[in-house]
């Protein structure tokens, strides 16, 4: 058993090694490890990863591209700051794809799973009504 649990980036060998950069950048990102307004380094973070800086560019590129860093001109790449709109407005997004997610689960059920579906919402809707959130044991 291992004491240090691995980096995601780690686990995944088959990934792209610009996919691997990006996770581990956006985990130290989301983790505080890289605070907002710290600098990128592309030749930093290749040598740390053993990459040239095709990999470590097109990696920061995505993490732009979903608002973990912004690029900016004679600067580079900065970890982007979060303000409480941006967090509200991202929980928003996600709440909006579950329900997409949802609707197109449910589309594409079988009857069985419909009919299962449905039994799991009565029994849920009846153990509310008694004031638990599990079946009652007999």
């Amino acid at each position: 058993m291992q004491d240090n649990p691995m980096n995601p980036a780690e686990e995944a060998p088959s990934l792209l090694l610009s996919e691997r950069i990006r996770i581990a950048l956006a985990d130290e990102i989301t983790a505080g490890s890289l605070v907002p307004g710290a600098t990128l380094d592309e030749q930093q973070i290749g040598d740390r990863f053993g990459a040239s800086r095709t990999p470590v560019r097109e990696a920061i590129r995505q993490l732009s591209a979903v608002g973990l860093v912004e690029m900016r001109p004679r600067r580079g790449a900065v970890v982007s700051g979060f303000t409480t709109q941006r967090i509200i407005d991202m929980f928003e997004m996600s709440a909006e794809i579950e329900a997409m997610c949802v609707r197109l689960a449910a589309y594409r059920m079988n009857p069985m799973e419909r009919s299962r579906l449905a039994q799991l919402h009565e029994d849920r809707w009846r153990w509310s009504r008694r004031g638990t959130s599990t079946p009652m044991t007999a």
